[in-house]
């Protein structure tokens, strides 16, 4: 049970950084786009 609970946890952290990235990622592209203008 707590085992499955630790995988949880970690798919959840997963999931958080991939977003977290992918916000930075997004940021870095809108700030490239609002120099070239």
């Amino acid at each position: 049970e707590a085992l499955k609970v630790l995988e949880e946890n970690r798919f959840r952290y997963a999931v958080i950084k991939a977003v977290e990235r992918a916000a930075l990622r997004a940021r870095e592209i809108g700030e490239e786009l609002e120099g070239e203008r």
